[in-house]
């Protein structure tokens, strides 16, 4: 039997060459709007120990441990490779996401001898789209070209799209390109609005809307089965789609957790680990905050 993963995703740069639209890095002050890592940056000592903790307590609990390694972008990291050399001599799983603009084909090559078999670049659209998402005028066919390297050597890629109401109509698009790239697996992500402005965020979309994409990508999924893996991944995505043994098992407990509370109405966070009824590649199933009311 598999074990179950456990993982960490550090942001470990604020750091970026892009500077996106949607990043909520933008959004947490001046000091980062123009994406310019500040002094707090961990340094590599500081990284090792939180490596460390990982790998112990994932040892400690019969986990096994992944580190994804995000930013800004990593890749703007100095000590970057340092420190995939460290997760490679523990021989722990350790993913990139990434906007992919970075990786040339020697770069593609280090990355994979440094023990990364797998990575996340981000498509937000077709060329002009994903460009002005991105905020410049190189980031996607240098993304491209990053897919195609990473491909070459082997990592498996998996394309994210930020579905925003500028991008929506490009949900097809994205698929193919991914597929021209050799990329094997496709996933969509709900925006974040601006705390601000919630709702009213030009770029939110939707429940309504959501739902619709929802059957979409469900479309979607069947009409590019063999070439390429669409995932529905989005927790709200997985509670919609259709009847699993993981989603029936999951109503049971919040309707038996209903009629036993006293308590007036709280929160609460269902785990639940079944390989054969997941959408997603990875193992877990989350079904986060259920309102449950008295």
């Amino acid at each position: 039997m598999n074990k179950r993963k456990f993982f960490i995703q550090w942001d470990s740069t604020n750091d970026c060459n892009l500077k996106c639209s949607h990043c909520y890095h933008n959004r947490e002050g001046e000091s980062n709007v123009n994406h310019v890592q500040g002094d707090n940056l961990m340094n590599f000592s500081e990284v090792k120990t939180m490596i460390d903790d990982l790998n112990n307590l994932t040892q400690r609990w019969n986990f096994s441990p992944r580190f994804q390694i995000s930013g800004g972008e990593p890749l703007m990291r100095k000590d970057l490779m340092k420190i995939l050399d460290y997760t490679l001599s523990l021989d722990m799983e350790t993913k990139l996401l990434t906007n992919g603009t970075l990786i040339s084909e020697n770069k593609a090559k280090e990355l994979y001898k440094k023990g990364v078999k797998k990575l996340q670049i981000s498509l937000d659209g077709n060329k002009e789209t994903h460009n002005k998402i991105r905020g410049k005028d190189y980031a996607y066919d240098h993304a491209i070209k990053g897919i195609k390297n990473c491909s070459k050597e082997s990592i498996l890629v998996n394309v994210s799209m930020t579905l925003m109401q500028s991008n929506k109509k490009d949900l097809e698009d994205v698929i193919i390109n991914s597929i021209s790239g050799g990329a094997e697996i496709v996933g969509f992500q709900s925006y974040v609005p601006n705390k601000n402005l919630g709702i009213n965020d030009p770029e939110f979309i939707n429940a309504k809307e959501t739902h619709n994409l929802f059957l979409d990508i469900r479309k979607l999924r069947k009409k590019y089965q063999g070439k390429i893996n669409v995932l529905e991944t989005e927790v709200l995505w997985q509670i919609m789609q259709w009847d699993t043994k993981l989603k029936k098992e999951a109503i049971k407990i919040i309707k038996k957790i209903q009629l036993s509370t006293n308590e007036g109405g709280y929160n609460f966070l269902i785990y639940m680990t079944n390989q054969d009824d997941c959408s997603e590649s990875k193992p877990d199933n989350f079904y986060p905050d259920f309102d449950l009311v008295k």
